[in-house]
C-alpha cells in the first residue's frame, strides 16, 4: 500500500483531532464544572423542538450515543438540577426530558465559554480554510451516512481479502 505525504489514514487523523479537541474543551469547561458532554446535552435540550421534552432515546439518538449511556449523563445533570425527566402523558413506557431554570442558566453560561472556543479555533484559519473544512466534513459525513462507505460492503469498494 502507498500512502500519501499524509502518511497517516484520514479515519485516524480524523478521530485525533476529533480527540484532542474534545479534551481541551473538557478543560476550558472543567472551572464551571462541566464537560464537552453536559454542553452537548444542554444544547440539545434547548432544541425548539425539545421545548415540550423530549425521550431519553430521542435525546441519545441527537447525541449520537446509546441510550445507556445517555442515562448517566441524565442522572449527574438530574442530580444537580439541570434538567427534569417525567413520563410521558400518553405512553408511560417513555420519559420526557426538560431544561430546568437552572439548566437554561447553565447553558447560558457554558454558551460564553463554548462561543469563546469555537472562536479561538477558528481564529488559526482563514475563511477559505473554514469553508473547504466544512465543505470536505459534510461530504464525509453524507458518504458514511448514506451507507456508502465501509459499514455497507455490498456497495463499498473496500474489501478484505479472506484470512482463511
Amino acid at each position: 500500500m502507498v500512502l500519501s505525504k499524509y502518511d497517516e489514514f484520514l479515519g485516524r487523523r480524523l478521530a485525533i483531532t476529533h480527540k484532542v479537541v474534545h479534551e481541551w474543551v473538557d478543560r476550558l469547561l472543567a472551572p464551571h464544572e462541566a464537560s464537552v458532554t453536559d454542553w452537548i446535552v444542554l444544547k440539545s435540550l434547548q432544541r425548539p423542538e425539545a421545548a415540550d421534552g423530549i425521550s431519553q432515546r430521542e435525546l441519545a439518538s441527537w447525541m449520537g450515543i446509546e441510550p445507556p449511556t445517555v442515562l448517566r449523563h441524565l442522572d449527574r445533570l438530574e442530580g444537580a438540577g439541570l434538567v427534569a425527566r417525567r413520563r410521558d402523558d400518553r405512553d408511560r413506557r417513555v420519559i420526557r426530558v426538560t431544561l430546568t431554570p437552572a439548566g437554561r442558566q447553565r447553558f447560558q453560561q457554558l454558551a460564553v465559554v463554548m462561543s469563546a472556543a469555537d472562536d479561538e479555533l477558528r481564529a488559526q484559519l482563514t475563511q477559505r480554510d473554514l469553508d473547504v473544512l466544512y465543505r470536505t466534513l459534510e461530504k464525509l459525513h453524507a458518504y458514511v451516512a448514506a451507507g456508502d462507505g465501509a459499514s455497507d460492503p455490498e456497495r463499498s469498494s473496500v474489501h478484505v481479502a479472506d484470512s482463511r
